[in-house]
């Protein structure tokens, strides 16, 4: 398809274009007083054409001189750029391991994620970016005291290679025979009563369950089982301490501040108020009380808005609580105009500050509400808040307050060991993927439009190819 209308686009540009090459008529009587000259102004013409062409040689070599002096200076301004990288990349792990040794840190894990776990992060969250100078969209990190290590994919192998400092950091090419992944480097190397650092705001609660218990195994090498490691979850990102003290270019940007939008009713083609109707009523199925909702796209599509806080992503750094009667968007504040904060008043939305969402569920956990969380979408931060209401409650229940806390159970099933939280999959993914006539519309128009882009980009592609731009 793409070839077809690369094709169409080439031949309309061609007859709309001006000629600008004389036709083969005129090019050929242009040639005729040469063909019936004399010998003597053959000659001539042949020297002449000597001439030029030794002038043009000059000038080739002129041109490839200024041009090999060119790429030097580039080169050289190449080589300078990269050894201040260098020793920035040095300084910068010097820096994280000191904070690493003042905690008594043996290793400290680095993912890409933001706390709603979104693929592409607001510039603040850039951390592994930071660290390691590594741009491409997935890796993970894991500097140790004596190492430092980035995991990512195939796409990113040449890219990698070139943007990190090759003595201070080692690639782990993911998926490559013999290369372990983070997990079982971590089983077979990290040593017995070592301690693991992570930000719970940036692991998801299944994340940080399976390296507590690789954390909780003795078995580094293989040497057997039920050990004394420990997994730490730092009150501050050990990369934010060393980002955070940086000046200039290298300073660490602030929170987003992109405003909301309302998404029209014409493209979501369900309301807000109607999207949250059924997302309660596959909460009354599962007899739950509150769902935690953290992933953005998500919350974009349950509350018809839209923002700007992650680049070529419309989407706004927010949590939401659903319960059975209310809805609390947890967002900053400046980022809610006039007409977003009736859009979200009229469909039963209320707003809060965005960094209250654990005081907010810790408070719903101890009055005993029965909270639903996606464990894979869902930090495990978040999750702690609301285990520590459940704790301040099972700690403080009196006649004055009856029993409607949940004891804990490890026979829970798809439940947490206290019945009082669920761990499953979010109704709200399935409800998303369903789409009705006004989205199936819009998806029509945007593979048009990503058709039509795609079919430019090959054309100017074939355009400059054959004008020998190698630029």
């Amino acid at each position: 398809g793409h070839k077809m209308l690369t094709r169409s686009l080439f031949l309309h540009a061609k007859r709309t274009s001006t000629p600008t090459v004389t036709s083969a008529s005129s090019s050929a009587s242009s040639r005729l007083p040469l063909l019936f000259s004399s010998r003597k102004q053959r000659k001539s013409s042949v020297s002449s054409s000597k001439s030029r062409r030794r002038l043009l040689v000059a000038k080739s070599s002129s041109s490839s001189t200024k041009v090999q002096t060119t790429r030097e200076v580039e080169s050289n301004n190449n080589n300078e750029n990269n050894n201040k990288k260098m020793k920035d990349n040095n300084a910068k792990l010097a820096a994280l391991r000191l904070e690493m040794n003042k905690r008594n840190i043996s290793a400290v894990l680095i993912p890409s994620q933001d706390p709603h776990f979104s693929e592409y992060v607001s510039k603040c969250f850039e951390r592994r970016k930071y660290i390691s100078n590594f741009t491409g969209s997935a890796g993970t990190c894991l500097v140790t005291k004596t190492s430092a290590m980035l995991w990512t994919d195939g796409r990113y192998f040449l890219q990698a290679e070139q943007e990190l400092d090759s003595p201070a950091w080692q690639l782990m090419k993911q998926g490559e025979k013999d290369v372990p992944s983070v997990q079982k480097w971590l089983r077979e190397n990290m040593e017995s009563g070592a301690a693991l650092a992570v930000d719970a705001n940036v692991h998801s609660v299944a994340e940080a369950r399976q390296l507590e218990e690789l954390m909780r195994k003795k078995n580094a090498g293989g040497r057997g089982e039920g050990g004394d490691g420990k997994l730490v979850k730092v009150e501050k990102n050990l990369v934010d301490l060393v980002w955070e003290n940086e000046e200039g270019e290298e300073k660490r940007p602030g929170m987003p501040k992109a405003m909301l939008r309302v998404h029209a009713m014409k493209y979501a083609g369900k309301s807000a108020k109607d999207k949250l109707t059924d997302i309660r009523k596959e909460m009354a199925k599962e007899k739950q009380e509150c769902l935690v909702v953290s992933a953005l796209d998500d919350i974009m599509w349950l509350v018809n808005v839209r923002g700007g806080d992650a680049e070529c992503n419309p989407v706004c750094l927010s949590h939401v609580l659903v319960t059975e009667k209310e809805a609390f968007m947890f967002v900053d504040r400046d980022k809610v105009n006039e007409e977003v904060a009736q859009h979200l008043k009229e469909s039963g939305v209320e707003v809060k500050p965005y960094e209250d969402v654990g005081k907010c569920l810790r408070e719903m956990a101890e009055k005993g509400t029965k909270i639903w969380i996606d464990e894979d979408k869902v930090s495990v931060n978040t999750y702690d808040e609301a285990m520590k209401g459940i704790k301040a409650a099972e700690n403080n229940i009196d006649e004055s307050r009856p029993a409607k806390v949940a004891k804990s159970d490890n026979s829970g099933g798809g439940n947490d060991r206290n019945q009082q939280i669920k761990l499953g999959v979010s109704p709200i993914p399935m409800a998303k993927a369903i789409k009705n006539e006004a989205e199936l519309e819009g998806m029509r128009e945007a593979h048009l439009m990503d058709g039509v882009a795609m079919s430019e980009l090959w054309w100017w592609l074939e355009k400059q190819a054959g004008e020998g731009n190698k630029d």
